[in-house]
């Protein structure tokens, strides 16, 4: 891989990944060992035609374009890589992704996404708020500079982490609270999710669900009366 982005004058390379359960100990996939190269664009082209993530590790980058660009993550909160690859795709020039398997996501009951503790979860859903408030950010600083799609897909992602937020809120009694912190933001309400990203039936039902304030508080109301 590091062959292939310094042979290709690459500032960010992509690849992809497959999950493994905690006690996997041996690499699950058989493939090529050579890597193929699919087309080398700009950051802002990439994140128009991909479904590109926020995870870091789902990248090989060229360090001096993060120390030359201050590209920070920000400290006290989780999901703060929620921003940093829009942040960094707005400087890159020289983008491609490989379809090879690369990485293994363990999957762990205690992880920072599966921890069931009341606290961290508290923590977790308003730092969904905070992470698509970063997002929102970048859209303010580079969004004039992206392409519709481009744009559009970035928005996306912003709304999908109210959207996440505000699923979690419902679970822990807190969509009063989630909503108006959301709506102080300018956050809430917010417009669609993107079907490609988000597709099927399900994220439509729960996106109209979530935009209307009052349903969602009172689905909120007698889940936790039932549950």
């Amino acid at each position: 891989m590091l062959e292939l982005a310094n042979k290709n004058n690459l500032d960010v390379l992509g690849f992809s990944l497959t999950y493994v359960t905690e006690d996997c100990n041996e690499y699950p996939v058989k493939q090529s060992a050579t890597p193929e190269l699919a087309e080398v664009m700009s950051g802002f082209d990439y994140m128009a035609r991909n479904n590109y993530v926020a995870q870091v590790w789902w990248y090989i980058t060229r360090r001096e374009l993060i120390v030359e660009n201050d590209i920070k993550f920000p400290e006290g909160h989780m999901l703060e890589d929620a921003a940093f690859n829009v942040r960094l795709f707005s400087k890159t020039q020289r983008m491609a992704q490989v379809s090879n398997i690369v990485y293994c996501y363990r999957q762990r009951p205690e992880s920072i996404m599966h921890n069931r503790d009341i606290g961290h979860q508290l923590r977790l859903m308003w730092d969904y708020l905070y992470a698509a408030s970063d997002v929102g950010t970048v859209l303010n600083d580079v969004g004039s500079k992206m392409n519709e799609k481009c744009y559009d897909r970035c928005r996306s992602r912003r709304d999908s982490y109210v959207f996440f937020g505000a699923i979690r809120a419902f679970k822990l009694g807190k969509v009063n609270e989630f909503l108006r912190q959301a709506r102080e933001t300018k956050l809430y309400p917010f417009e669609r999710l993107s079907q490609k990203d988000y597709p099927g039936t399900k994220f439509k039902v729960l996106h109209w669900c979530i935009t209307k304030a009052w349903l969602w508080r009172t689905l909120s109301f007698f889940y936790k009366i039932f549950k």
